[in-house]
């Protein structure tokens, strides 16, 4: 993946888009990202700092979902340290919608065993989707 992708969270507010910028260097290297993640089209973080698991591979939506799982990290679900570099804007976000996103990740991990299990494609317009299934 070298392109911007986009992957769409169907029927919720989010989306994120990503590039990948290469590997990391040293002895374990990792996928570098930039990353994008969108609510109501409006950003709320972006960067390209995220280094993802070697284990996913060249998959776009499970880096994707993985990253999600850090940028939904409730304010009791980490250390004050780790928001410290949050704006204000970014804090507010984290209090109001965190929980939310973090269900939804937690739905994508345990999709195989969950009763609503979930499922991602490419829509027409060369977009991922993520979605629950029936």
């Amino acid at each position: 993946m070298s392109r911007k992708e986009t992957i769409i969270i169907k029927d919720t507010p989010w989306k994120v888009e990503m590039q990948y910028l290469g590997e990391s260097s040293g002895v374990f290297s990792k996928p570098c990202y930039w990353y994008c993640l969108l609510h109501d089209n409006e950003p709320v973080f972006d960067g390209s700092d995220y280094q993802g698991s070697p284990m996913n591979g060249e998959d776009v939506v499970e880096h994707a979902m993985e990253m999600l799982g850090y940028l939904s990290l409730g304010k009791d679900s980490a250390e004050d340290d780790f928001f410290e570099e949050y704006t204000k804007a970014q804090l507010a976000w984290r209090d109001k919608y965190a929980e939310e996103l973090a269900l939804v990740v937690n739905d994508w991990e345990q999709r195989a065993d969950s009763p609503m299990p979930m499922t991602a494609y490419m829509n027409s317009d060369s977009h991922y989707v993520v979605e629950y299934t029936d």
